[in-house]
């Protein structure tokens, strides 16, 4: 059986599997000033794209995020319009590579994974958003000022199901919803975020090993191979409500 992207309606490169040559992308790693989002303070006074929530200013400014990790059909569709690359996991790790393998059926509500730094980048360029930093998602993580242990609160949740051990459900855990109402941040996969001074940083976890709402871990080789654990969910700007 050929992989997706080789049946797909439009065009698409198809390769052995092996990582081909990595496309830079710019990503602003400046923290974005206060003074730019300074009509924004509250959800009364901007919006954010669909599919985003808004996270009040505080240790960081304003910012949206998506409520859900990126699916499978959209980095699908980001490859097709070849804006993206097809992800290049380690050999052991091809099965459990959702961009790679996940039946169509399951694309829409699952996570992407597989994604390398500047594959994670090039996405969120190509949806006309951005990275998140690490500050903004470690803000959101730990509910704001609430400073949670978990997104959802103090207490540990596990679950058997995660991407990397074969379950695909997006949302496994019905808890893990923080205070703004973002999903699975400490579980389903890593997500890249890069850190003020442009250094790439790894955010949250899995179900199997929950991590606190303020993990996050530098990346010494972040486009070398495309791990089945990384993944992405993107930030933007909050747009002001005239």
């Amino acid at each position: 059986m050929r992989p997706w992207w080789c049946v797909i309606s439009v065009v698409v490169a198809c390769h052995s599997g092996e990582p081909g040559p990595v496309t830079p992308v710019v990503v602003d790693s400046a923290p974005h000033s206060k003074s730019i989002t300074s009509r924004c303070r509250t959800a009364e006074h901007c919006r954010c794209p669909a599919g985003m929530r808004f996270i009040p200013e505080g240790d960081v400014a304003s910012f949206c995020l998506d409520t859900r990790e990126t699916r499978v059909s959209d980095y699908r569709q980001c490859v097709a319009a070849k804006s993206c690359r097809v992800p290049s996991p380690k050999p052991d790790e091809w099965k459990k590579c959702t961009v790679l393998t996940l039946p169509e059926p399951l694309a829409g509500s699952s996570p992407a994974s597989c994604l390398s730094f500047s594959m994670a980048g090039a996405f969120c360029e190509w949806a006309g958003k951005r990275l998140p930093h690490a500050a903004e998602w470690q803000w959101a993580a730990a509910g704001r000022e609430e400073a949670r242990q978990y997104p959802w609160g103090p207490d540990e949740i596990r679950s058997p199901c995660s991407t990397a051990s074969g379950c695909y459900e997006l949302q496994p855990i019905d808890a893990d919803v923080s205070r703004d109402g973002i999903r699975d941040m400490a579980g389903g996969i890593v997500e890249w975020t890069i850190r003020e001074d442009g250094h790439p940083m790894r955010c949250g976890g899995h179900y199997q090993s929950p991590l606190p709402a303020k993990s996050c871990r530098e990346s010494q080789e972040p486009d070398l191979r495309s791990r089945v654990s990384n993944g992405v969910r993107c930030a933007a700007e909050p747009i002001p409500i005239p």
